[in-house]
């Protein structure tokens, strides 16, 4: 019996030491746990194409401080997309409204005076982007040239600037008209950037100055050229 009972205690001890001795079991996921890859796991605001997006978008409308006579307020400006020129800008919507080219580009956009909610055609803001025109120097001629811009208009040059204000612009002609009914007064400003050749101007009554001007430096402070 003693045998017997210690062959039964040794069988025990090599069981024990076997089952010790063997490799835990790989757990196999089932079917209701949720697994993603980690391209999907990834959240689609972080994606390239989602952070392009939002650094080019603009909004459509923000606020600036605009001075006029010492006396300095804040404004509401609303952005304008050309659908024919290669240029966004923003501008007062409480005092212009945009006329965008018709068939003849040569006409291009207009921001027209509007502070009593009709457009006033004598004053006025205009962008034009010529046909044919690669430079600064090809604009200059179109505006100064026999035929150009300033004598179509009967336009007087008072004098030529190559500093401005503005990134975009490489010359200002200031100019004036004298009617018998009143002088009119502006700028034209000879623009190049991003490769594209352009020409601004800007036209209102002498007496409009103090109102207009400041306004109209709005539009100009943010035109920017795409390419």
């Amino acid at each position: 019996m003693k045998l017997q009972n210690l062959g039964h205690i040794l069988t025990g001890v090599l069981l024990a030491a076997v089952v010790a001795c063997a490799p835990p079991s790989t757990q196999t996921p089932s079917a209701s746990q949720d697994i993603q890859p980690e391209s999907e796991a990834s959240s689609d605001e972080s994606s390239p194409e989602a952070q392009s997006y939002s650094e080019s978008s603009a909004p459509e409308t923000k606020t600036a401080q605009l001075s006029v006579e010492g006396e300095t307020t804040e404004i509401e400006l609303e952005r304008f997309v050309s659908e024919s020129s290669p240029f966004i800008t923003y501008f007062p919507a409480e005092d212009f409204m945009p006329e965008v080219a018709g068939e003849s580009k040569e006409e291009g956009d207009r921001f027209y005076f509007s502070p009593t909610g009709t457009p006033d055609q004598k004053a006025y803001v205009q962008i034009v982007f010529p046909e044919g025109a690669s430079s600064s120097e090809d604009v200059k001629e179109l505006v100064l040239g026999g035929k150009g811009l300033l004598a179509a208009n009967n336009w007087d040059e008072v004098s030529q600037n190559s500093s401005s204000a503005y990134p975009w612009a490489v010359e200002e002609i200031i100019y004036e008209q004298d009617t018998e009914a009143e002088i009119y007064t502006g700028v034209v400003y000879i623009g190049e950037q991003n490769g594209e050749a352009f020409y601004v101007v800007t036209h209102a009554p002498v007496e409009y100055g103090d109102g207009f001007d400041p306004r109209a430096n709005m539009i100009l402070e943010n035109l920017e050229i795409s390419n």
